[in-house]
């Protein structure tokens, strides 16, 4: 980004009158430059800021101003890819997009006619947005289970109880603990 004083002739920069004058140019410069850049990331979902989610959640009827970013930014592109046709490799591809790859088990009972979905912890925020969607995608005579990954006591084998006495029950089963 230019400075004010960049984009006048030489022999008018010399001026103090004019130095001070360039010093709230560049402010106001600073301040378009900034608006401009979140105007054009608010055309994407994916890089969208605060305002620019809450445009796309007004458009789509969303209403999840209470959730983070990431969690908002992620209903969007559920509403946004809604619309398929019902096929193995597309459902996969719908959760790839939801919930990331390796976030999410799958399991396909055909002869029960029931999917299974586990998501991951980080991810269970997504619980009542997947279970809607999911629930419009696949065949109406399949019953749909969804549950949620919690942390089971093998996954603490490894740590010390120096280590874990700093969480809570609730905390070592509900959160991600590296």
């Amino acid at each position: 980004m230019k400075k004010y004083l960049e984009y006048l002739p030489e022999f008018i920069r010399e001026f103090k009158e004019i130095e001070a004058i360039a010093k709230a140019e560049d402010t106001v410069i600073a301040d378009e430059w900034s608006r401009l850049n979140e105007v054009e990331n608010s055309q994407w979902i994916q890089t969208a800021g605060e305002e620019g989610l809450s445009r796309y959640e007004k458009m789509l009827g969303i209403t999840g101003g209470g959730n983070s970013i990431d969690v908002r930014r992620s209903a969007i592109i559920v509403k946004y890819n809604n619309n398929f046709a019902y096929t193995y490799y597309m459902f996969v591809k719908y959760l790839d997009n939801i919930c990331g790859r390796g976030n999410y088990d799958l399991e396909i009972r055909y002869s029960e006619y029931a999917v299974d979905i586990s998501l991951g912890l980080n991810r269970k925020l997504l619980y009542n947005t997947v279970r809607d969607y999911v629930r419009h995608m696949i065949p109406a005579n399949m019953a749909l289970n969804i549950k949620i990954k919690y942390n089971k006591h093998i996954t603490f084998v490894e740590k010390t109880h120096s280590k874990l006495r700093l969480y809570t029950h609730d905390s070592l089963r509900n959160t991600e603990i590296a």
